[in-house]
């Protein structure tokens, strides 16, 4: 890296760090409970929400264009609930050869109740 360029990295690399680490924070398991009820546990394993068949609260989205700004996309995922946490990232999959073609976003909701 060149030392012009050293500022620039640290601070990206610092968003990286923080933008993982409030994720963990806000990360949540699902286990099945009884036919197609799963129970949500946040951290320290407390039931955040009981979810029923046909209920879900992190939804993953693929394919959104390069650049989607992570605000415009928590706007978008909050016409369907109340958002804990909205994630957007550059996509794993491949894309034709254009890496920055898509990006990953996950939104987590807000107990449905």
């Amino acid at each position: 890296c060149r030392p012009q360029h050293a500022h620039a990295l640290r601070l990206h690399v610092e968003d990286l760090r923080r933008s993982y680490q409030d994720s963990v924070q806000k990360e949540v398991c699902e286990e099945l409970v009884g036919g197609n009820t799963r129970a949500v546990y946040g951290r320290g394993g407390e039931v955040a929400v009981m979810l029923y068949p046909d209920e879900c609260i992190t939804v993953n989205c693929f394919g959104l264009p390069a650049g989607t700004p992570e605000a415009d996309f928590r706007v978008m995922m909050e016409l369907y609930g109340d958002v804990r946490s909205a994630v957007v990232m550059p996509s794993l999959a491949p894309s034709g050869g254009n890496v920055a073609a898509d990006v990953f976003c996950q939104a987590t909701f807000v107990d449905k109740a």
